[in-house]
């Protein structure tokens, strides 16, 4: 399909009696950012480096902007950028040399990666004023920067990210997660791995969750958990509660006069809005808070529950 950058179709990879991934698929649409979650083990890495064509697939496909990487095939030159695992770094050098070293070796040499064009990538991941700085006293989320200005280094229309959050402080993380998205808006395509829940939440069009080297699910972020939570300011709680439980919804006092929380199906919001407008409740806010990525990402990688999109 035109709207489809990855594709993994049964994709497998196995280290002897062991399937690291097992017969996992899913696709990523172009112009988004899809979170790959799962547990530590879960076979995250090891699809993110089959995309690579770093590791084979034992049987399967990896397909990357139309080219089957999984099948032997060279990624499509200059359209994928990546960042895996702990970034590799040259201690002795700077951030401005590493740029210009990655930049010879990808080939883009001469190629707007002149010590302007440096300078701008270091400054947009957050590096500015580091440039002569050895990459050996660089933190790890220090490192990570570096590592993802050496991603965006050909310009790429792909990201492949695993853990770009990983070593970065409260504020780094923001900053991390606003410049993802931004580079969505430009077009590009993300495909992020990462335990920063809170912020996938934010950040995802949409969500792959791996257990066991299985897809749980794969699909939109507000489909994962299939409800959402909302809060009501209305006149009078006490009522609302009653004729919200008379219907099967539990309402949640939040400790302020009027204020409650739901948790519905997404199309039962109006019916919500209707019940207490037609019990002369007054009604001042019904506003989405969105689900809650942690708890529906527990529900689905547990053995016991059956989440939408999961596969034995």
């Amino acid at each position: 399909m035109a709207d489809t950058v990855l594709q993994a179709d049964c994709l497998t990879k196995r280290y002897g009696a062991r399937a690291a991934v097992n017969g996992l698929s899913f696709d990523v649409r172009r112009g988004t950012i899809t979170g790959f979650l799962g547990e530590n083990g879960a076979g995250k890495t090891t699809t993110l480096r089959m995309f690579l064509g770093l590791v084979k697939p034992t049987s399967g496909s990896a397909v990357v902007c139309g080219v089957d990487v999984g099948r032997g095939h060279k990624l499509p030159a200059g359209k994928v950028g990546a960042l895996i695992e702990n970034p590799s770094a040259w201690p002795w050098l700077s951030a401005d040399d590493m740029l210009r070293v990655c930049a010879t070796t990808s080939g883009r040499i001469g190629k707007n990666v002149d010590a302007p064009r440096r300078g701008a990538l270091l400054a947009r991941v957050g590096l500015s004023g580091r440039e002569r700085d050895l990459v050996g006293g660089f933190s790890l989320g220090m490192k990570q920067r570096l590592g993802l200005a050496v991603a965006l280094l050909t310009d790429p229309e792909v990201l492949i990210l695993d853990e770009p959050m990983n070593g970065l402080d409260p504020r780094g993380v923001t900053e991390m997660r606003e410049l993802l998205s931004a580079l969505r808006d430009e077009g590009r395509t993300l495909l992020v791995s990462s335990h920063q829940l809170g912020e996938m939440q934010q950040m995802c069009d949409d969500v792959v969750i791996v257990s066991r080297g299985q897809r749980r699910y794969a699909g939109p972020m507000q489909g994962l958990a299939g409800t959402e939570r909302l809060r009501l300011r209305v006149s009078d709680a006490t009522a609302t509660a009653a004729l919200l439980g008379a219907i099967g919804v539990v309402a949640i006092a939040d400790g302020v006069d009027g204020i409650m929380t739901i948790e519905i199906a997404h199309a039962r919001a109006p019916e919500v809005a209707a019940a207490v407008v037609g019990a002369r409740i007054g009604l001042f806010a019904l506003e989405p808070i969105g689900l809650d990525l942690e708890r529906a990402f527990l529900a689905t990688i547990d053995d016991h529950a059956t989440p939408p999109g999961a596969v034995s």
